[in-house]
């Protein structure tokens, strides 16, 4: 934005300051010009109004690019926004996962533990039916 506010002043200043010349570039003819009083007069004025219409237009684009630099401002608010709740949705999603994962190793691991004690009784079982047996034998 300030590249092109330099760039709009610079050139409305290049404008009037090429109108102050030319402005001054008038000489009647008495001074060996080729204008008559009532000429230089009128195109000073014309001069001026240009020169008006010059501080309009440069106000008018400065007033624009304001509106447009708010508007892409907003803009990117908006955008960061959104991104930001739909990055706060994932995050919720992966704090989920990650406990639902941490579940899961606890069940695996309670599974395991039942397992391997069950493993352990049908072995202590398997021994005292064999004593039973040698017993009964």
């Amino acid at each position: 934005k300030q590249w092109y506010q330099r760039r709009v002043a610079i050139t409305a200043g290049d404008l009037r300051e090429s109108n102050q010349h030319f402005g001054l570039a008038f000489k009647p003819f008495a001074e060996g010009g080729n204008f008559g009083p009532d000429e230089i007069e009128t195109f000073r004025k014309k001069l001026e109004k240009c020169n008006l219409k010059i501080d309009n237009c440069e106000t008018f684009i400065l007033t624009e690019l304001d509106g447009m630099e708010s508007k892409c401002l907003d803009a990117a608010v908006e955008m960061t926004s959104s991104f930001e709740a739909r990055l706060k949705m994932h995050i919720l999603d992966v704090a989920f996962l990650e406990k639902v994962n941490s579940w899961m190793s606890n069940c695996q691991v309670k599974i395991k533990t039942e397992v391997a004690a069950c493993n352990m009784m049908s072995k202590k079982l398997k021994t005292k039916i064999e004593s039973l047996r040698k017993l009964i034998d």
